[in-house]
């Protein structure tokens, strides 16, 4: 039996609401937010991710009404009045290359998150989304899926994440039918395109399985927000629980990663709920998932990308002298993992490294932690209030929704 109070203590071992704070609330304005403590530049996406972080540790409440306009003038304030798109302003396109996470990737990507994060703060846009036009009059949708790059589908599958949500959010708002055409076509797509093999979508899942595990993620939680059937379940499941890496994470190298990670927590939570296929199974990977993801906090409080093991010691004189302390003065070369860098959407002034705390972490991290939790109530953490998404966004979980589509499966 799991010890609650010990678990309660020791799962977050730090506070991370001070370090969050310290984030966002730069020069003493909230939303000016800087995405690690030695980033150089208050950064739209940054900004994004405060808010989601600080909403799932249901801390908005705390805010004050300046703070909280404060934060809504400075999303809103990235939107342009042509289009709709969000940007930000420290991004040229130059900065980008022609394909994969281009301009076009970019904003969208802005869009994204900015909109949802007005949704955290029951706002929205100030301008129509004038962009998504194209798909209502002059781009065929189902050419444009067949267009993308299905090698990756991790990374194409954000753009049809984009997409997705724009649509939904625009056909809620205006109870417009052609929306909900393009949305349907769009879904009706996805099914055909389905592998029965795996449940997941990519042109090449025989080499880069965990590429299209964490490509399909991006689209299953629309379909339990439209209250769609998902096809090949059992095969979902066994096919995700089969990507679990020793140490309980999902990165071959060790160490896991805060996206690929909380993709497989996420599919493997909400799958529980409509089967009882590999119940204990899924119990099991997700208890080791979690020990190992508070590992990845900081005693700043923060959360990191990851902690990659130290290289194996495979040295039989090598291992006698370090367990004497002797091995530094004959090996003095490191035997910590080389320093390992990341950017957000290829951005260099989104620049990081992967063991300093970071906010995409802080909110990524934790969510995982918080799905877990929810999941098995009494037996992780259930002294923090945890809040989830309710619109079409990374994040949305709705346990009774899940609960009432489980009939289905």
């Amino acid at each position: 039996m799991i010890d609650q109070k010990r678990l309660n203590i020791e799962s977050l071992r730090y506070n991370p609401i001070p370090w969050l704070e310290q984030m966002s609330n730069v020069n003493g304005k909230m939303g000016l937010s800087r995405f690690t403590s030695s980033s150089e530049y208050n950064t739209f996406l940054a900004s994004c991710y405060g808010v989601l972080a600080f909403r799932l540790f249901n801390r908005l409440d705390r805010l004050t009404g300046q703070q909280k306009a404060e934060w809504i003038s400075y999303i809103q304030s990235h939107q342009a009045e042509g289009d709709g798109r969000f940007f930000d302003p420290l991004l040229d396109k130059n900065d980008l290359p022609e394909k994969g996470h281009n301009w076009e990737y970019a904003t969208w990507e802005f869009t994204f998150f900015g909109l949802g994060v007005l949704e955290v703060f029951g706002q929205h846009a100030t301008y129509p989304l004038e962009f998504l036009s194209k798909f209502l009059h002059d781009v065929n949708l189902v050419t444009w899926l067949d267009s993308l790059n299905w090698n990756n589908p991790w990374l194409e599958s954000n753009r049809v994440m984009y997409l997705a949500s724009f649509l939904i959010r625009e056909w809620e708002r205006t109870g417009d039918q052609a929306f909900k055409r393009e949305i349907d076509c769009l879904f009706d797509w996805l099914d055909a395109h389905q592998s029965p093999d795996t449940g997941f979508w990519g042109d090449n899942q025989s080499r880069d399985k965990f590429n299209a595990m964490a490509g399909a993620f991006h689209f299953y939680f629309y379909y339990f927000y439209l209250g769609r059937q998902v096809n090949y379940v059992n095969q979902i499941i066994d096919h995700t629980l089969e990507l679990q890496q020793s140490d309980g994470l999902y990165d071959p190298r060790g160490g896991g990663g805060a996206c690929l990670d909380l993709d497989a927590i996420d599919i493997l939570v909400k799958f529980s709920m409509l089967t009882d296929h590999r119940k204990d199974d899924i119990k099991e990977s997700l208890h080791k998932s979690f020990q190992s993801i508070i590992r990845n906090q900081n005693a700043d409080g923060g959360f990191c990308e990851c902690k990659r093991p130290s290289p194996v010691i495979r040295s039989r004189k090598r291992k006698l002298l370090k367990l004497i302390g002797l091995d530094g003065i004959f090996f003095p070369q490191s035997e910590q993992p080389p320093v390992e860098y990341k950017r957000q959407i290829k951005w260099d002034k989104l620049r990081y490294r992967v063991d300093e705390s970071n906010l995409w972490a802080s909110w990524f991290r934790p969510l995982a932690l918080a799905l877990i939790s929810k999941r098995y109530p009494g037996e992780y953490i259930d002294t923090i209030e945890w809040q989830f998404g309710k619109g079409p966004f990374i994040g949305w979980h709705d346990e009774q929704k899940l609960m009432d589509q489980s009939k289905n499966y």
